[in-house]
């Protein structure tokens, strides 16, 4: 399961730049690293995924993650 993000205990500083605009078609865009992380292909020129899938991967990535951390010496594939 995702953990809750963590909120900021203030607003960002105003001379901050400014943030890349919100896309309300229901897609986030990733870097290279997570997008190879999370297996995502490059579609269009960027590594785009819908919010859900992305919920979905990351909660698998975090379940490997401890996975790991529980047993250290089992077998991997």
């Amino acid at each position: 399961m995702v953990e809750q993000i963590l909120v900021w205990p203030e607003a960002p500083p105003a001379t901050a730049a400014p943030c890349a605009p919100r896309r309300p078609n229901g897609f986030v865009i990733l870097d290279r690293a997570w997008a190879a992380r999370l297996d995502v292909r490059r579609v269009g020129g960027v590594y785009r995924i819908r919010r859900r899938e992305l919920l979905e991967r990351l909660e698998r990535l975090q379940q490997e993650e401890l996975g790991r951390s529980l047993y250290p010496d089992w077998p991997r594939d």
